[in-house]
Protein backbone atom coordinates (compact mmCIF):
# COMPACT_ATOMS: atom_id res chain seq x y z
CA UNK A 1 0.00 0.00 0.00
CA UNK A 2 1.07 3.59 -0.49
CA UNK A 3 0.24 6.87 1.20
CA UNK A 4 -1.30 9.16 -1.38
CA UNK A 5 -0.34 12.61 -0.11
CA UNK A 6 0.49 13.70 3.42
CA UNK A 7 3.57 11.51 3.72
CA UNK A 8 5.41 14.22 5.65
CA UNK A 9 2.88 14.10 8.49
CA UNK A 10 3.57 10.41 9.05
CA UNK A 11 7.31 10.65 8.47
CA UNK A 12 7.56 13.48 11.02
CA UNK A 13 6.24 11.05 13.63
CA UNK A 14 8.70 8.26 12.75
CA UNK A 15 6.36 5.85 11.01
CA UNK A 16 8.02 2.48 10.48
CA UNK A 17 5.36 0.82 8.34
CA UNK A 18 1.61 0.59 7.84
CA UNK A 19 -1.09 -1.73 6.59
CA UNK A 20 -4.49 -0.87 5.18
CA UNK A 21 -7.58 -2.86 4.27
CA UNK A 22 -10.86 -1.86 2.65
CA UNK A 23 -14.04 -3.89 2.97
CA UNK A 24 -17.26 -3.38 1.03
CA UNK A 25 -20.78 -4.66 1.64
CA UNK A 26 -20.68 -4.11 5.39
CA UNK A 27 -23.85 -5.53 6.87
CA UNK A 28 -27.18 -5.45 5.09
CA UNK A 29 -26.64 -1.75 4.47
CA UNK A 30 -23.78 -2.24 2.00
CA UNK A 31 -21.39 0.13 3.76
CA UNK A 32 -17.65 0.48 3.32
CA UNK A 33 -15.05 -0.07 6.04
CA UNK A 34 -11.47 1.16 5.87
CA UNK A 35 -8.80 0.17 8.41
CA UNK A 36 -5.34 1.73 8.70
CA UNK A 37 -2.73 0.46 11.15
CA UNK A 38 0.46 2.50 11.51
CA UNK A 39 3.47 1.20 13.40
CA UNK A 40 5.49 4.07 14.81
CA UNK A 41 8.97 3.96 16.37
CA UNK A 42 7.68 4.66 19.90
CA UNK A 43 4.46 5.13 21.84
CA UNK A 44 5.29 8.85 22.01
CA UNK A 45 5.42 8.92 18.19
CA UNK A 46 2.00 7.22 17.99
CA UNK A 47 0.57 9.79 20.42
CA UNK A 48 2.19 12.59 18.43
CA UNK A 49 0.47 11.40 15.26
CA UNK A 50 -2.83 11.00 17.11
CA UNK A 51 -2.56 14.63 18.27
CA UNK A 52 -1.18 16.05 15.01
CA UNK A 53 -3.20 19.10 13.83
CA UNK A 54 -3.15 17.73 10.26
CA UNK A 55 -5.34 14.85 11.45
CA UNK A 56 -7.50 16.80 13.89
CA UNK A 57 -11.09 15.71 14.40
CA UNK A 58 -13.70 18.10 13.07
CA UNK A 59 -16.86 16.57 14.55
CA UNK A 60 -16.08 14.51 17.71
CA UNK A 61 -18.96 12.58 19.25
CA UNK A 62 -20.12 13.57 22.72
CA UNK A 63 -20.31 9.92 23.84
CA UNK A 64 -16.76 8.53 23.51
CA UNK A 65 -15.87 4.85 23.98
CA UNK A 66 -13.41 4.46 26.85
CA UNK A 67 -12.25 0.84 26.76
CA UNK A 68 -10.18 1.00 23.57
CA UNK A 69 -6.45 1.70 23.43
CA UNK A 70 -4.42 4.26 25.31
CA UNK A 71 -6.15 7.23 23.61
CA UNK A 72 -9.38 7.09 21.61
CA UNK A 73 -11.50 9.51 19.59
CA UNK A 74 -14.77 8.73 17.79
CA UNK A 75 -16.20 11.24 15.35
CA UNK A 76 -19.03 11.54 12.84
CA UNK A 77 -18.04 11.93 9.20
CA UNK A 78 -20.18 12.36 6.10
CA UNK A 79 -23.59 12.35 7.79
CA UNK A 80 -23.99 8.81 9.12
CA UNK A 81 -20.37 7.64 8.87
CA UNK A 82 -18.04 7.12 11.82
CA UNK A 83 -14.28 7.32 12.25
CA UNK A 84 -12.54 5.92 15.30
CA UNK A 85 -8.87 6.71 15.91
CA UNK A 86 -6.83 5.27 18.76
CA UNK A 87 -3.33 4.50 19.95
CA UNK A 88 -2.03 1.38 21.63
CA UNK A 89 1.64 1.26 22.54
CA UNK A 90 3.53 2.34 19.40
CA UNK A 91 0.55 1.87 17.04
CA UNK A 92 -1.86 4.46 15.65
CA UNK A 93 -5.07 2.92 14.23
CA UNK A 94 -7.96 4.41 12.27
CA UNK A 95 -11.21 2.56 11.49
CA UNK A 96 -13.81 4.22 9.24
CA UNK A 97 -17.31 3.06 8.26
CA UNK A 98 -19.30 5.01 5.65
CA UNK A 99 -22.27 4.36 3.42
CA UNK A 100 -24.56 3.00 6.12
CA UNK A 101 -28.08 4.24 6.69
CA UNK A 102 -27.62 4.93 10.41
CA UNK A 103 -24.80 6.42 12.43
CA UNK A 104 -25.56 3.96 15.26
CA UNK A 105 -24.78 1.02 12.96
CA UNK A 106 -21.53 2.67 11.82
CA UNK A 107 -20.64 3.38 15.45
CA UNK A 108 -21.17 -0.22 16.54
CA UNK A 109 -19.05 -1.50 13.64
CA UNK A 110 -16.05 0.79 14.20
CA UNK A 111 -16.09 0.02 17.92
CA UNK A 112 -16.32 -3.74 17.28
CA UNK A 113 -13.39 -3.77 14.84
CA UNK A 114 -11.27 -1.34 16.90
CA UNK A 115 -11.80 -3.44 20.03
CA UNK A 116 -10.62 -6.54 18.18
CA UNK A 117 -7.51 -4.81 16.81
CA UNK A 118 -6.75 -3.34 20.23
CA UNK A 119 -7.01 -6.77 21.82
CA UNK A 120 -4.58 -8.27 19.30
CA UNK A 121 -2.00 -5.52 19.85
CA UNK A 122 -2.34 -5.65 23.63
CA UNK A 123 -1.82 -9.43 23.81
Amino acid sequence: AIINGGWETYANHNMREFATRNYTGIGSEGGVMEVWIYEMATAADALGLYNDPELAATNPDADQPVDIGDNVLLETIGGSGKQLRFTRDNYFITVVVTGTTTSQYARSEVILIATGIDGEIAS
